[in-house]
């Protein structure tokens, strides 16, 4: 799912976050949203999102309280958190 600059912002991660129909993804790039910390960290606890193979949040303000909470996120694959876990 490519929804790169569409001002979602918190609410539209969270919301997506809480979508059940995220099992089906496997690409999800959200650049230039204005996502926060706390839309990142909804992102990082969607267990919907486990079978992501790529994520994409850049251009977004998500700080360092998002990149932590992407980082250590039970869902998402080695390879994602890895990519935030700076």
């Amino acid at each position: 799912l490519y929804i790169a600059d569409n001002q979602l912002g918190d609410e539209g991660a969270i919301a997506l976050a809480r979508s059940r129909h995220l099992d089906t993804m496997s690409i999800l790039k959200m650049s230039d949203n204005g996502i926060g910390p706390v839309g990142a960290a909804a992102l990082a606890n969607a267990p919907g999102l486990s079978g992501l193979s790529d994520l994409g949040l850049s251009n977004n303000p998500i700080g360092r309280e998002g990149e932590r909470a992407l980082a250590s996120s039970p869902y998402l694959s080695e390879y994602i958190r890895g990519r935030y876990g700076t």
